[in-house]
C-alpha cells in the first residue's frame, strides 16, 4: 500500500470515528460496507423520524441481522430436519392388510383367540408438521420474504455489494422452503406470540434455536414495537461509505446537522430526518421555535434551486434534454416570507489543483442559479487541505473556503447567521 493510501485510510478511520455516534446510521447508500460493533451510543428516538423513514430503518437492520445468520444455509439444513409430531396407532385388520404389520403382537394376539390366521396387527406412525416450532418457523420466513419485496424500496440504486447480495440471496431459499409439501400442511398465524417464540428457543434442534432468536429479536421490533430493540440492532451493525470522498462528504453533512441540533438546543424546536439513499429526497428539517426552518439536503437539488435553473432552461429552449445539476449540499433557510438557499460543496483531496477544481464548481452553480440568490446566500467550498489565509471579514463574501479541521467552528457561524434573527 502507498504512504497516500494509508494517509486516506487513517484519515478514513479519523472521519468515522467522528461521526460513528451521532448520524452515521441515516447513510443507506448501497456503495458502502457494513461495519460490526461499531456504535456505542446514539443520540436519537424514533420521534426523529417520519413513520415511513422509521420503518424502513427498522426493516433495513433487521433484513441484515439475518443475512448474518447465513439463513441459505441454514434453510437447506432445515428443510430436511423440519420438527414433526409423530403418533403411532395400532389397530387389527383381516384380510387385506394395509400398513407395516406388527408380527410378535399379531401372534400374541392370535394365541388368544384359537389361532385365528386372518388377524393381523397393523402398526401406522401418524406424522403432523403443523407444530408450534414449525409456526413460528413459517411466520419468520413469510415476513422475511414479504421484506425482500421491498428491497429496492429500502435500499435503491444499481450496484450490488457483497452485503447486497447476501440479503438477496436468502430468497430462493425462502421460496423453496416455503413451497415445500410438508411446509404448507403448517398454518400461518396471523402474529406471533411469546408461547411461539418459546418453542423455537428452547427446541432441541439448533437450527430451530437459531430462528427462534430471530423470532424473539422480531418479537421485540415489530409486536412490542420496543425503539431500544431496533436500535440495538443498528448500535451492532452500520453501512459506512467506501470511498474517502463519500465519507468526507456525510462528514461534511453531518456537522450541519450536528451545528444545526446544538442550535436547537439553545433556541428550542424539533428535527426530521430523513434517511440518506439515491433517488430519495433526502431532507433533513430543523423548526425552531422563534419561526426559523432549516432545510439541509443532501444530493439533492431543491424546487427553489431547480426551478431557477439558467443551465436546465437553455437546455430545454433548443430542445435538449438536461439533467439537474446537484450541488453536494444545499441550506435552505426559510423565515415568514422570507427565503433563501446557501450551496455547500465538498472536496476531498491533499491536491492543492483540487481545491481550484471545487472553486470552479461552486461559481457555476452560482451563475446557473443566479435568479434563486439572495443577499444572505453564500456558497461554501469544504476541502481537506488546511486554508493557509482567510480574507477579513470573511462572512461578509458571498464565497468561502473551509478546510476540514475548521468546518465546525465555521458551521456554527453559518448556521448561527440563519437562526439568529
Amino acid at each position: 500500500m502507498h504512504t497516500n493510501e494509508h494517509v486516506f485510510l487513517d484519515d478514513k478511520l479519523d472521519m468515522i470515528n467522528a461521526i460513528k455516534d451521532e448520524f452515521l446510521y441515516l447513510n443507506l447508500y448501497r456503495n458502502s460496507e457494513i461495519l460490526d460493533m461499531l456504535i456505542s451510543g446514539i443520540n436519537i428516538d424514533e420521534n426523529d423520524f417520519s413513520k415511513v423513514n422509521y420503518y424502513d430503518l427498522r426493516d433495513f437492520h433487521f433484513l441484515v441481522f439475518c443475512s448474518k445468520q447465513n439463513m441459505p444455509e441454514v434453510l437447506k439444513k432445515l428443510r430436511m430436519q423440519f420438527d414433526i409430531n409423530a403418533t403411532r396407532n395400532m389397530y387389527e385388520q383381516r384380510g387385506v392388510v394395509r400398513g407395516n404389520i406388527d408380527w410378535q403382537s399379531t401372534f400374541v394376539k392370535r394365541n388368544g383367540i384359537n389361532a385365528d390366521t386372518s388377524l393381523f396387527i397393523v402398526r401406522d406412525q401418524n406424522r403432523e408438521f403443523d407444530t408450534k416450532p414449525n409456526r413460528m418457523l413459517k411466520y419468520i420466513l413469510h415476513h422475511l420474504y414479504k421484506l425482500l419485496q421491498d428491497i429496492d424500496k429500502l435500499i435503491p440504486g444499481e450496484i450490488e455489494p457483497d452485503w447486497f447480495t447476501n440479503i438477496t440471496s436468502m430468497e430462493s431459499s425462502l421460496n423453496m422452503i416455503l413451497n415445500c409439501s410438508y411446509f404448507k400442511q403448517v398454518t400461518l398465524v396471523k402474529n406471533i406470540t411469546s408461547d411461539l417464540v418459546a418453542s423455537g428457543l428452547k427446541h432441541r434442534n439448533p437450527l430451530y434455536r437459531l430462528i427462534g432468536k430471530i423470532a424473539e429479536r422480531y418479537y421485540k421490533v415489530y409486536i412490542i414495537k420496543d425503539p431500544d430493540s431496533i436500535f440495538d440492532v443498528i448500535r451492532s451493525q452500520i453501512l459506512v461509505p467506501k470511498s474517502v470522498d463519500k465519507v468526507f462528504e456525510i462528514l461534511t453533512l453531518f456537522n450541519c446537522v450536528k451545528t444545526a441540533d446544538e442550535l436547537k438546543n439553545s433556541f428550542g424546536g424539533k428535527r426530521n430526518f430523513s434517511l440518506l439513499r439515491s433517488k430519495y429526497d433526502n431532507k433533513i428539517i430543523y423548526e425552531y421555535d422563534n419561526g426559523v426552518t432549516i432545510n439541509i439536503f443532501y444530493q439533492h437539488t431543491p424546487r427553489s434551486l431547480s426551478s431557477h435553473s439558467r443551465y436546465f432552461d437553455i437546455m430545454k429552449s433548443y430542445g435538449y434534454q438536461a439533467k439537474m445539476a446537484i450541488p453536494d449540499i444545499v441550506v435552505e433557510c426559510t423565515y415568514n416570507s422570507l427565503s433563501y438557499v446557501s450551496i455547500i460543496e465538498v472536496k476531498y483531496s491533499n491536491d492543492l489543483g483540487y481545491v481550484g477544481t471545487g472553486l470552479q464548481t461552486l461559481l457555476a452553480y452560482i451563475c446557473d442559479y443566479e435568479k434563486a440568490w439572495s443577499e444572505n446566500s453564500k456558497a461554501i467550498l469544504v476541502v481537506k487541505p488546511a486554508v493557509k489565509m482567510t480574507p477579513a471579514n470573511e462572512f461578509d463574501n458571498k464565497v468561502l473556503i473551509i478546510d476540514k479541521d475548521k468546518m465546525h467552528e465555521k458551521f456554527v457561524e453559518f448556521f448561527l447567521n440563519m437562526v439568529a434573527i
